[in-house]
């Protein structure tokens, strides 16, 4: 079974603020993101959800850990997975935070309902794992 290639990738119009605690990247699974084609598929034909995501996204990147459930929720059965809300709108991106990156790693989005919400953060607890499980023998990176 081959290894898969994993990378840690900037999201075109999503960036953290320069005083920002994290940075905010996609998860690239052999050179596909899945967050990646989320984002764009929302900024072209659901701006205002791409605009709260973003925030949402921006808020979580300013402090160790957003607690503020208008912009970040935990996820219950899947630990250090969450979602990224828009608020009072649809679109939600999972992401979780990879310390040795000092990232928020955006890993795939869903919309709003009870069954495929779960789904979702099952799939990107399982992006987690094999991030972490790529990177278990390597040295981590300098803080930036």
């Amino acid at each position: 079974m081959l290894t898969p290639v994993l990378k840690l990738v900037e999201i075109p119009g999503v960036t953290a603020d320069p005083m920002s605690v994290w940075n905010i990247r996609a998860l690239e699974v052999n050179g596909t993101s899945i967050s990646i084609a989320v984002m764009a598929q929302l900024a072209e034909s659901e701006p205002k959800n791409f605009k709260k995501i973003r925030t949402s996204l921006r808020v979580a990147a300013l402090s160790e850990h957003c607690k503020n459930e208008r912009y970040v929720v935990s996820s219950d059965n899947f630990p250090g997975v969450y979602e990224a809300r828009a608020h009072a709108l649809k679109a939600r991106m999972m992401f979780f935070y990879s310390k040795r990156d000092r990232a928020i790693v955006c890993t795939n989005g869903c919309w709003k309902s009870s069954d495929n919400q779960e789904k979702a953060f099952s799939d990107s607890f399982d992006f987690k794992k094999l991030y972490e499980e790529s990177h278990a023998n390597k040295s981590p990176k300098k803080p930036r």
